[in-house]
């Protein structure tokens, strides 16, 4: 497969962010970020919408499916991590997806967002290629498994990379601790 040249230029008008990515040691150091308890107002907010780390939980795939009834106990409720991120990760990638203001933050992070013109394709906030995002987008689709295409797709510049977003999952604590364990195995 030939290998897509692109120019990236900093986007004049750079949209609320979607999600955060860190790459490498900033992936390392951004992951902690998600051990934070909820917050009183996330709590009270979750339990008047009769939310429970069931509902959370309900994409994330049925191995996880033994730690559903312990989180919705009160005092589990206090561990549990933001349920509106979703998150993937790969050996040097971590890339969470959400609410801006629920989003972590850590020197060197980028934030990331999809556009308008091509709503699959997610790129740096602050950057975009310099092609048309709508044929861009068409063009990485069609390099893509059928399965796959229809799918959001993050396009990072550096180190240039396609990364599928459709294996991303609600980031609980189950889901953060095999990204741990993932990682562990080096």
């Amino acid at each position: 497969m030939t290998p897509l040249r692109l120019r990236w230029r900093p986007d004049p008008d750079p949209p609320s962010p979607s999600g955060v990515v860190g790459v490498g040691v900033v992936a390392r150091a951004l992951r902690p970020k998600l051990d934070r308890p909820l917050s009183r107002a996330q709590t009270e907010t979750r339990a008047d919408d009769n939310a429970t780390d069931d509902d959370a939980t309900m994409h994330a795939s049925t191995e996880h499916a033994a730690t559903k009834h312990a989180a919705t106990t009160p005092a589990a409720a206090e561990r549990t991590t933001t349920p509106t991120l979703m998150a993937t990760a790969h050996a040097d990638l971590l890339i969470l997806t959400g609410p801006a203001d629920a989003l972590p933050w850590v020197d060197g992070a980028r934030y990331i967002a999809p556009r308008p013109e091509a709503p699959t394709l997610w790129l740096p906030t602050h950057l975009r290629p310099d092609a048309p995002l709508d044929l861009l987008a068409l063009a990485l689709a069609r390099k893509l498994p059928p399965a796959q295409a229809a799918s959001s797709m993050l396009l990072w510049p550096d180190p240039a990379q396609l990364v599928p977003l459709h294996r991303a999952l609600a980031a609980s604590a189950a889901v953060l601790a095999r990204i741990d364990a993932y990682w562990a195995r080096g």
